[in-house]
């Protein structure tokens, strides 16, 4: 039997707890369309201030409750533009079930294009996050 498991360190354990609940709710749903047999690994959910990443738009300093969770995608598959391809199926996915803000439809709940400091797939929330009434995988 094969399994996908999920990995995260201790510190990602504590701060998943206390995670908005529609991120969680995000989250599940990612590890559910997650290619099979392949492991998640959650890089970051909170960063401290000492953490910041200059020029990033803030959401992983903001919460309790958390609002973003970043999921490493290199292990999607050995040649890194397919886990490229992969990661961005899966965030097109998570978009057409949860909209970020339905005031601000550009904005995303799963971005996976090149960003930040390497490949991921950045998972956020907002206080008006909410399934689209057409959802649907």
């Amino acid at each position: 039997m094969s399994a996908t498991y999920i990995s995260m360190a201790p510190r990602h354990l504590r701060e998943f707890c206390n995670c908005h609940p529609e991120l969680q709710q995000i989250f599940h749903l990612l590890s559910m369309i997650w290619t099979e047999e392949r492991n998640i690994y959650i890089t970051c959910i909170h960063r401290r201030p000492t953490e910041t990443i200059p020029g990033e738009s803030g959401v992983h300093n903001a919460g309790p409750p958390f609002r973003a969770i970043d999921v490493r995608i290199r292990n999607l598959s050995s040649r890194p533009e397919v886990a490229q391809e992969q990661a961005e199926a899966l965030a097109d996915r998570l978009n057409k079930v949860w909209a970020y803000d339905p005031k601000r439809p550009h904005l995303c709940v799963a971005v996976a294009k090149l960003h930040g400091t390497g490949p991921h797939i950045h998972l956020q929330v907002h206080p008006r996050t909410a399934k689209r009434a057409t959802s649907g995988l």
